[in-house]
């Protein structure tokens, strides 16, 4: 995916703040939580990210948003992920 169409995909949600980020291959997060709700979308690589609930495999163009606090765990694959973030203004 075009960083440019994720960009408008948040920004057109009514989001100002927007980051990009980028993690490594092989990358695991242990359990966390954020203290705002969580709006991404994949441009490259793959994103796991686990709930007690649900496992969500992202892949480029995917979006996914998590309430605030919510427990989870992220891990890479065998390539990089870029991806652009939603943040608190």
């Amino acid at each position: 995916m075009k960083k440019k169409s994720a960009y408008n995909i948040l920004k057109d949600s009514g989001h100002e703040n927007i980051v990009e980020v980028i993690v490594k291959k092989n990358y695991f997060l242990e359990e966390h939580s954020h203290d705002f709700d969580v709006d991404i979308v994949i441009i490259s690589g793959q994103l796991e990210i686990v709930t007690d609930f649900t496992s969500n495999l992202l892949v480029p163009g995917s979006r996914f948003k998590l309430k605030k606090n919510t427990i989870h765990t992220e891990k890479t694959g065998k390539n990089d992920v870029c991806f652009l973030s939603a943040r608190p203004a």
